[in-house]
């Protein structure tokens, strides 16, 4: 198969029009920044932030905090590391153009 070809099945099965990439939901955006902001959060924050979060993903409150138990034990430190993930749309849509 060619880089072409390849390129053209990419492209009408990702994307609705060559050069477009649809947004995620609003939704999806809130669920996640919602997330990351109750691992940082102190107890009472986070169970009012996982509350919000279970109105839109329509569950209880308590069916979200499975996703926090790990975290209340503590950790050891460890190193911070720049990492850098490449940007599979841009080079996409950069291919596309």
């Amino acid at each position: 198969m060619t880089l072409s070809k390849k390129l053209f099945e990419l492209i009408s099965t990702y994307m609705s029009r060559p050069g477009h990439v649809s947004e995620a939901p609003a939704e999806a955006d809130f669920v996640m920044s919602g997330l990351r902001a109750a691992s940082a959060a102190n107890m009472i924050t986070r169970r009012k932030i996982l509350s919000d979060v279970s109105d839109v993903l329509n569950c209880k409150s308590e069916e979200l905090e499975f996703l926090f138990t790990e975290t209340a034990t503590p950790r050891p430190s460890v190193s911070n590391y720049e990492v850098m993930v490449p940007d599979f749309q841009t080079q996409l849509l950069a291919a596309a153009e």
